[in-house]
């Protein structure tokens, strides 16, 4: 569908092709405008789409502040909860040595977001992540501005 689009005339957008797991053609687009490659990262990783995650780390090394890799990296730990490709998708990331103590504006860990925003999910599903966490490196005594607390209380 997007390439019938984009035959007629509409603009190419490289988050389309990195949310539908199109490899190729984000790999065509991002040696085209390599200033591309946060939008990339950021698209492939909402939808869960690990290939193209290590595709862009690997072959772009971007340089990130803390926000970018933590909005990455939580959108596939919410992600993962309807389907579970997240966990690649975060594991991915992790291989290329980002850090799981990466904060979010807040000042929030992914651990702590797994026990304050993940609330709704069955207890067997926050272990597995927190574990995935955890294996990583995350500091469970990290605290953050607003309470003062740890992702145990």
């Amino acid at each position: 569908m997007l390439n019938l689009l984009y035959r007629h005339g509409a603009t190419q957008n490289i988050g389309d092709y990195a949310q539908s797991g199109n490899i190729a053609m984000v790999a065509e687009l991002l040696g085209e405008h390599p200033e591309k490659v946060l939008d990339a990262l950021g698209n492939a990783a909402y939808m869960k789409q690990p290939d193209i995650v290590e595709m862009v780390l690997n072959q772009y090394k971007p340089e990130l502040t803390e926000e970018p890799w933590f909005q990455a990296l939580y959108d596939a730990m919410r992600e993962s909860i309807a389907d579970r490709h997240g966990v690649s998708v975060m594991e991915a990331i992790f291989e290329c040595g980002i850090s799981p103590n990466v904060r979010g504006r807040e000042n929030h860990t992914l651990l702590q977001r797994t026990k304050i925003e993940l609330m709704r999910i069955a207890d067997e599903e926050r272990v597995s992540l927190a574990r995935c966490l955890l294996e990583r490196g995350a500091d469970i005594d990290a605290k953050d501005d607003e309470l003062q607390s740890t992702a145990l209380g």
